[in-house]
């Protein structure tokens, strides 16, 4: 397991987003304490994640910070 570098929270409070050096992004549900996802399939790890007003998740990773990908948090 690597370290997470990067968390996100959902404006609404109810999902976080958690972005490491394993190159994955974990999405949980705060109010059950559950993951809901992984994504996957980034080259990099991932060194800032962030949540949109309209719920997706932004991706930035280490060596193109303009790069990212988007999934809904909801």
């Amino acid at each position: 397991m690597k370290s997470v570098d990067s968390i996100a929270i959902s404006p609404d409070g109810q999902t976080l987003a958690s972005g490491s050096r394993d190159t994955t992004i974990k999405v949980w549900n705060l109010s059950t304490k559950k993951e809901i996802h992984t994504l996957t399939g980034h080259l990099e790890y991932v060194n800032f994640v962030a949540i949109s007003p309209d719920g997706k998740i932004k991706i930035w990773q280490q060596m193109h910070p303009i790069n990212y990908a988007e999934s809904s948090s909801n």
